[in-house]
């Protein structure tokens, strides 16, 4: 017979540590100069969380000396804390002299007994969305602040589980994506040849 056991849960304040995404004074638009690339809303796919390749990403200048705490990393997990999606993306690959928006918040695991992959998993599950919605303030747009953020309870399965439930994620959110893409061929073939009964004519 197989034996119960808790996963143990912790705060995300104890196990990472939360930045604020660097501050822009003025609006952002694409430009072709300065020194560091930004990462905004518009540069993430608001369905998987993951960073766009084929949008322009906006450039900035920063004029301040302590910029490193900044940069963004592999590994590091950006939580978007305004609006009414409060997405978690993953860095996956190395970034060049690239920033978050302030828009964002910016986790650092300091633990291994959590995975960066799970870490985002989590923070985009029905569990944490709930949490999240509960805990916003604001009216037309939701905000969540940083105590909100570390007081986020993680529930810390071994780090082999942990793998197993990024990979079935994956697996999911791959099936997810061939099933819309039938979906669409299917309406598209359905589409031609309706159109072509109105075109040709005859019966069905």
């Amino acid at each position: 017979m197989q034996k119960d056991f808790t996963v143990m849960k912790t705060k995300l304040k104890d196990i990472a540590s939360i930045r604020t995404g660097f501050q822009v004074r003025s609006k952002l638009t694409p430009i072709d100069e300065g020194s560091h690339h930004i990462i905004q809303m518009r540069n993430i796919c608001t369905d998987t969380g993951c960073i766009f390749d084929d949008i322009e990403f906006c450039r900035v200048t920063p004029t301040i000396s302590y910029l490193d705490r900044y940069l963004l990393k592999k590994g590091y997990v950006l939580f978007l804390t305004r609006g009414n999606n409060h997405l978690a993306t993953l860095i996956t690959e190395e970034y060049i002299d690239f920033v978050a928006a302030g828009q964002f918040m910016v986790l650092v695991l300091n633990s291994d007994e959590c995975l960066p992959e799970y870490l985002s998993w989590f923070l985009n599950a029905p569990e944490a969305k709930s949490y999240f919605g509960r805990e916003a303030r604001g009216t037309s747009v939701k905000i969540i602040d940083k105590r909100t953020v570390e007081d986020l309870l993680i529930p810390l399965p071994d780090l082999e589980t942990q793998r197993k439930i990024v990979k079935l994620s994956r697996l999911a959110l791959k099936e997810e994506h061939l099933l819309d893409s039938l979906k669409e061929k299917r309406k598209q073939l359905i589409y031609g040849y309706c159109r072509g009964k109105i075109t040709e004519g005859g019966g069905w």
